[in-house]
């Protein structure tokens, strides 16, 4: 296209893994910020058959059972029996404290990343995801 914007598209289903892996870590920044209005944190979380691991910097007065959250949001989202289990699985952290320089406020405030728009049609491949980059040149 000849004003930058990259179209793609995708779908999935709400237990798909990466849809799996943002609800923990969403979950897990919003544990944090109950307990510290003020807490600054990174949440990242990786998932396959029968394991989960979650990478969380923080700078916080808080304390969050981060298997405790996952196991919660994996149940939730119907991973309870045979295969993927939330009972069961192996949950594996790696936690650290984020440097003295990352700990004050985000400069210019939060700002996504990337900006996703839906757009319709009825004609396959007549329109898809459009990602607009714009944000990310802020």
């Amino acid at each position: 296209m000849r004003d930058g914007t990259i179209l793609i598209s995708e779908s999935v289903t709400p237990g798909h893994p990466d849809k799996l892996c943002d609800r923990i870590s969403d979950a897990a920044i919003d544990a944090f910020l109950r307990q510290d209005a003020r807490a600054r944190a990174v949440v990242e979380c990786a998932v396959a058959t029968g394991i989960v691991f979650i990478a969380a910097r923080f700078a916080a007065e808080a304390v969050v059972d981060l298997p405790g959250l996952a196991r919660r949001v994996i149940a939730e989202a119907g991973y309870v029996g045979e295969g993927f289990d939330a009972r069961t699985c192996s949950i594996l952290t790696a936690v650290s404290e984020l440097p003295p320089a990352d700990r004050g406020p985000a400069p210019g405030g939060a700002r996504r990343r990337g900006r996703d728009r839906g757009l319709g049609g009825d004609g396959a491949g007549e329109r898809l995801w459009l990602c607009d980059r714009r944000d990310a040149r802020r």
